[in-house]
């Protein structure tokens, strides 16, 4: 799976670049965005390497900063979540928006639900039923069932339950946890 592949990749790269020190990194890694990403991506989660956020977003961002659509999309998340970084909706919005625009599922997904609060953004529904809609045309199951919860909801868009079933069945089908028990209660009004 992909997940695998990525994890092995961050252990190579991280067991290649552990002999030099932080000074010589970004030397190393310049012009890699996909090391700087596997290394930043690595130091946030603790894999392999010392957990260290502000490594993390020190590399991250080079990556991001080359227009790298992973640490783009990763990094607007850490900034929506408040994961290892102060959160920042602006920041969210502007990572976010990039990797979205380059059809970054996620990033498509994170934007969607900005738009829907109103989270850095002025909240508009339609906005975030077009990027949730992209994120789910892309299979991604969460963007579906975040627009079967705005369907059953009618959270800025007419109350439809078959709709929301729909969604929810969509994204169920594919293991999103949250969709299933969705769908019962949906069932059940």
């Amino acid at each position: 799976s992909i997940h695998s592949v990525n994890n092995e990749l961050m252990l190579m790269y991280v067991k290649e670049l552990q002999s030099f020190n932080d000074d010589d990194l970004p030397s190393i890694t310049h012009g890699h965005p996909r090391k700087q990403f596997s290394l930043g991506n690595a130091h946030r989660l603790g894999k392999n390497v010392e957990q260290d956020y502000g490594k993390a977003e020190r590399l991250l961002r080079l990556s991001a900063n080359q227009g790298y659509t992973d640490a783009e999309a990763l990094l607007g998340y850490m900034y929506f979540a408040g994961d290892g970084v102060e959160r920042d909706n602006r920041e969210a919005l502007k990572w976010l928006r990039l990797a979205a625009e380059k059809s970054d599922e996620i990033a498509q997904n994170f934007l969607g639900l900005m738009f829907s609060h109103g989270y850095g953004v002025t909240q508009n529904h339609a906005e975030a039923l077009r990027w949730l809609h992209l994120s789910a045309a892309q299979g991604f199951a969460a963007a579906q069932t975040n627009i079967g919860t705005m369907y059953y909801e009618g959270d800025g868009i007419e109350k439809d339950m078959v709709r929301a079933n729909m969604w929810f069945m969509l994204a169920a089908a594919k293991g999103e946890p949250d969709a299933l028990n969705n769908f019962m209660v949906a069932r059940r009004s």
